[in-house]
């Protein structure tokens, strides 16, 4: 499933984001790293974050530091 979310408010870019992409090559070990998503969509840190954010809620963890990085918590069995 994929998404479309305005970037920038000032000019009308649109990212296509593919989730099931997302978790599979970012969150494959269990935790990714926040420059390498940007990097991937070709977007600021932040802006990547407030997406990220936007879409998983709670289920994100961000660690800051040497060893930090997200980390994605698997959907509950009730939710």
């Amino acid at each position: 499933m994929s998404s479309n979310t305005k970037v920038r408010n000032t000019k009308t870019t649109r990212l296509s984001i593919d989730w099931t992409t997302v978790e599979g090559t970012h969150f494959a070990n269990g935790c990714g790293k926040l420059k390498a998503i940007a990097a991937h969509w070709g977007v600021s840190a932040p802006t990547a974050m407030k997406i990220l954010a936007a879409h998983y809620g709670d289920r994100l963890i961000a660690k800051r530091g040497r060893t930090g990085g997200l980390v994605l918590r698997t959907a509950s069995a009730g939710a």
